[in-house]
């Protein structure tokens, strides 16, 4: 019996490939840092694990600076085991295939030192800046991301429960040097305008939702009145709780998106001015800057009652196709 193996580090690569896990008969699943808790049933990632399983497939996230999925796919390339690695957002493709973490994106120069069999990317928008960044055409293939499918698969079957008073904000923690500080930024103006709004109004609850690598200690000089740290486990949860979610440019405004939700990309510092963010890049939700623009904004939201922006970002589809893909890969 063939044998599939999954790996990831970064919170964003595990939620990617958990839902292929169940696809595959009896999976090799390991994890390290915090895709353990997105990964329950993964085990910890021995020595020689791939000499000693001798997996027919290895998929895996990728990490911003943990080395650990760069350092599969060289070994498994040495054993003749194929690999492939799942993207899953529209930024920083090249660097998590250097020899470079995120946090020294400013060295990055478009050479991608560990590469696996094959990329998957979100879209072929995606893929067309996967090959700017230094990535080579020939092993990049745009099937998706599978969380997005999953998400979108709840939103369909999940009615929204907000009170029409909770502020979601989801946190970043931003190393490299363009984004740096974009987030403090980010939700200092956010707790002034709840503030400030609430000295009128008194009925917003703002909530901080932390990302699963930082500290709850790193938001304790926030929290008062109307601010709290969110206590959900499940990101789910928050994002349906939720009347507009405020963030740089998180993977948690997407999921929101399938929710319908109110949802405003907030970016202070942008990498040489560009708007990356995949929703303000196609014109999904407008690209805000500056403070007056996002406070303006804010408010116009909380005004706004019927709101279902479009977008084509894939969401169907993807899991069999990856399915398919990897089982042919396999077995010829």
């Amino acid at each position: 019996m063939k044998r599939v193996m999954f790996f990831a580090h970064d919170p964003g690569g595990a939620n990617a490939i958990a839902p292929l896990i169940p696809e595959f008969e009896n999976p090799l699943v390991f994890a390290k840092g915090p895709a353990v808790r997105i990964l329950p049933a993964a085990q910890g990632l021995p020595d020689n694990v791939l000499v000693d399983l001798s997996p027919d497939f290895l998929v895996t996230g990728t990490s911003a600076n943990d080395f650990t999925e760069r350092n599969l796919w060289k070994q498994a390339e040495a054993l003749g085991i194929p690999s492939m690695a799942i993207l899953d957002s529209w930024v920083n493709y090249g660097v998590r295939f250097s020899k470079f973490g995120l946090d020294e994106l400013h060295l990055f120069v478009g050479k991608c030192d560990y590469t696996p069999r094959f990329v998957c990317v979100p879209d072929d928008l995606a893929k067309e800046d996967a090959i700017i960044d230094g990535i080579p055409e020939e092993i990049i293939i745009s099937y998706g991301n599978p969380h997005f499918e999953k998400m979108a698969a709840k939103a369909r079957n999940t009615a929204g429960i907000s009170d029409g008073k909770t502020i979601l904000f989801a946190s970043q923690p931003f190393a490299d040097v363009y984004y740096k500080g974009s987030q403090e930024i980010v939700l200092q103006d956010l707790v002034t305008t709840v503030g400030e709004y609430n000295d009128a109004h008194n009925d917003l609850k703002l909530m901080i939702r932390k990302h699963p690598k930082e500290p709850a200690e790193k938001f304790t000089r926030y929290l008062g009145k109307h601010v709290f740290m969110d206590t959900n486990t499940d990101v789910y949860d928050s994002v349906r709780e939720a009347e507009i979610l405020v963030s740089v440019n998180s993977m948690v405004l997407i999921e929101a998106l399938f929710l319908s939700k109110k949802i405003i990309s907030y970016q202070p510092k942008t990498k040489n001015g560009k708007d990356d963010f995949i929703l303000t890049k196609n014109g999904t939700i407008p690209f805000i800057d500056n403070t007056t623009d996002f406070r303006g904004h804010f408010a116009e939201m909380l005004i706004i009652k019927d709101y279902s922006p479009k977008t084509d970002i894939k969401c169907s589809g993807i899991i069999e196709r990856l399915k398919t893909f990897i089982k042919e890969q396999m077995y010829g």
